[in-house]
């Protein structure tokens, strides 16, 4: 459909007294009810749930070009009609206050936008696709019948990485190609930047938006009886800022992106300074140093804000040793105790990884002779034998390994969730059919399940005894 171009006509008022809106460009999924709860916390900002007022703009044009056909440019009066109802549904004015809106398809409507405010800015947030696929699949465990998937996964049935794959390429090429052509009216901000260092990004936000430098309150944010309206689920039930979901994409299973979409994911990622995704995804071996993250410079028009920065983290893409000073893990020590992982065999060196989320908290290489694994030391206490990162490697959550213990999942379900995943030499994906990975699977599974079942038993008998004394 040709839209007709459509003069600006908001210019005869001061701009301090009707300033042009703001409008956030996303994808969902990609932490913009957290972004909409910060702008709207700022004295100077209004921004309301989702609205999808453009909806408004777009059959108006529609219906003018079906009329009167796309030469003939809408009236003055009708455009300003158009404008007022948009701003409307975004809220009240009050002087001196910015509206925003956050709604999900703003992107695919932002040169629509742009003809109606010209002077309007954009706000470009992204997160890593891998995390992304994790959280939509997580908030649509019933049908993706919402954000938008739907004709994605309609066009792609079988494969649900391809689908949700698509729909992020989709809005962040888009995205990026806005911030290459108008750097003055656009910045970009990437979630995983938002969560680790809050008061960095919003610093450089509220510059951008030429508002106040504002110290944002975090400790409000969550308790304000803000109308919560469409948005995501999990935000009216924290009460914190929290970069717990950087890096769950480790379990999407990188076989199920084809070479040609990989490469076309891979340069958006690149040029949005992530990590790219390969055959290693979610493996121990990338940061080994064998899949450095490749680095281009960035162009300053569109480079993402904080990323100046180098200690805000990159999208954690696969997992990474936690800090040496943290506290042992309890399951990990009792688990050690019980010397539950000598029942695992191999061929040569297996690397047992385990993580929770994006973080090591185990990471061990067992020798296995005749069928008995020696443990070769943990890389987390500094007790590195040698570098076995080109070696086979099983890797392990944490919430799988509780799971296992009590019963409540299975390693074939893990294994089919990316909880538990095998890896073969270097290069090579991860494989649930290969001979040895099935082994390892049923000697875990095995093995937790008997641990768990002592512990229970232990647990009843302690119980009992209490009973009798008591």
């Amino acid at each position: 459909m040709q839209l007709a171009t459509m003069p600006n006509t908001t210019g005869n008022r001061p701009e301090q007294e009707r300033p042009d809106p703001v409008f956030v460009l996303c994808g969902a999924r990609s932490g913009s009810t957290l972004l909409r709860l910060i702008l709207d916390a700022h004295p100077s900002l209004s921004c309301p749930s989702e609205t999808n007022a453009v909806n408004i703009a777009a059959a108006f044009l529609q219906s003018h070009n079906v009329r009167h056909g796309p030469a003939k440019e809408p009236g003055d009066r009708a455009l300003a009609h158009v404008r007022e109802l948009i701003l409307d549904l975004m809220g009240p004015a009050t002087p001196g206050v910015i509206r925003c809106d956050k709604s999900l398809n703003n992107w695919e409507y932002s040169g629509l936008l742009r003809r109606l405010w010209p002077a309007g800015q954009f706000i470009c947030l992204h997160r890593h696709i891998m995390d992304f696929i994790a959280s939509a699949i997580e908030a649509c465990p019933w049908g993706f019948n919402g954000y938008g998937f739907a004709p994605y996964v309609s066009a792609s049935p079988n494969n649900f990485v391809v689908a949700l794959a698509r729909y992020w390429i989709d809005r962040t090429r888009h995205m990026i190609d806005l911030e290459t052509e108008s750097p003055e009216l656009t910045c970009s901000i990437r979630y995983e930047d938002l969560v680790a260092h809050p008061d960095l990004i919003v610093k450089e936000l509220w510059h951008f938006l030429g508002v106040k430098d504002w110290r944002l309150p975090v400790d409000q944010l969550f308790t304000s009886r803000i109308e919560r309206g469409a948005g995501d689920f999990k935000v009216w039930f924290t009460d914190h800022i929290s970069d717990g979901s950087v890096g769950r994409g480790t379990t999407v299973p990188v076989s199920m992106l084809p070479e040609p979409m990989r490469e076309e994911v891979n340069k958006l990622l690149i040029a949005l300074e992530y990590a790219t995704v390969d055959a290693d995804w979610g493996s121990y071996r990338r940061i080994a140093g064998s899949a450095p993250i490749p680095h281009v410079e960035p162009e300053p028009s569109r480079t993402p804000l904080g990323i100046e920065d180098r200690a805000t983290s990159v999208a954690r893409p696969v997992i990474t040793e936690r800090d040496g000073a943290a506290d042992p893990d309890p399951l990990i020590e009792w688990l050690e105790e019980k010397d539950a992982f000598s029942c695992l065999s191999a061929t040569g060196t297996l690397r047992l990884v385990i993580s929770d989320g994006a973080t090591v908290i185990l990471n061990r290489d067992l020798v296995v002779t005749a069928g008995n694994p020696t443990s070769l030391g943990n890389d987390m206490d500094g007790d590195r034998v040698g570098d076995h990162s080109g070696g086979p490697q099983l890797v392990v959550s944490r919430t799988a390994l509780l799971q296992l213990l009590t019963g409540t999942l299975t390693v074939s379900s893990a294994v089919r969730r990316g909880e538990v995943r095998y890896y073969g030499s270097a290069g090579s994906p991860p494989s649930e059919d290969a001979e040895e990975s099935e082994n390892l699977f049923v000697e875990l599974q095995t093995t937790l399940t008997r641990l768990g079942q002592d512990a229970v038993r232990g647990i009843t008998r302690s119980a009992h005894e209490v009973e009798l004394a008591s």
